[in-house]
């Protein structure tokens, strides 16, 4: 490159200067945020609207890939104290078949009755604990797949954020190009 050879920031303020008369300043920026942008006046619906559409368009996916995060969090806690809940009872039966095992290694003189009353107990204990488990572990596999769904819609949302921002960026590439032509033309033709 040569040494007078204009750059690329060189070229953009070149394109400034020749433009400035016919330019059209608008009130709304980038983000709606009340900057002022330099807009030639052939380009003024042109990208106005296309810069809006897409500004709203990455902001409502912005907002939905914090939506699907949310869920995806929501989803976890959900999965996260259905694993607890099972372990609970998990171990509540695992300590209930201890105790029952060492109840009938007992030898001696006992209460027949009441070890009978106590065996009938702790088995219908037994039964409810299984059936609880029985829900829990349905509930952990709803949990589970409410999981894996918000991931793949997060991921799903994130993806098509991604594609909305390069999209964004190669117009807005394309419409520097665009000045930079312009700009050069112009220079050709003083020259």
């Amino acid at each position: 490159m040569r040494d007078d050879a204009p750059t690329l920031c060189g070229l953009r303020g070149l394109a400034f200067k020749l433009c400035v008369e016919k330019t059209v300043f608008l009130p709304c920026g980038l983000g709606g945020r009340g900057e002022t942008i330099l807009v030639p006046p052939g380009f003024r619906e042109l990208w106005h609207g296309a810069r809006a559409m897409t500004t709203r368009a990455i902001h409502a996916l912005t907002a939905l890939c914090r939506l699907r995060r949310i869920e995806t969090d929501t989803a976890r806690r959900a999965l996260a104290g259905a694993l607890a809940w099972e372990t609970k009872l998990t171990d509540q039966e695992q300590a209930i078949a201890r105790e029952v095992s060492e109840a009938r290694r007992v030898t001696g003189e006992y209460d027949r009755d009441g070890f009978a009353a106590w065996l009938a107990r702790m088995r219908g204990e037994r039964a409810r604990l299984a059936a609880e488990s029985e829900a829990a572990q349905t509930r952990t596999v709803r949990s589970r797949a409410a999981l894996a769904q918000g991931r793949v819609a997060e991921q799903a949302a994130g993806e098509a954020l991604a594609r909305a921002h390069a999209a964004w960026a190669m117009e807005m590439a394309r419409r520097d190009q665009v000045m930079l032509e312009d700009v050069a033309r112009a220079i050709s033709r003083r020259a």
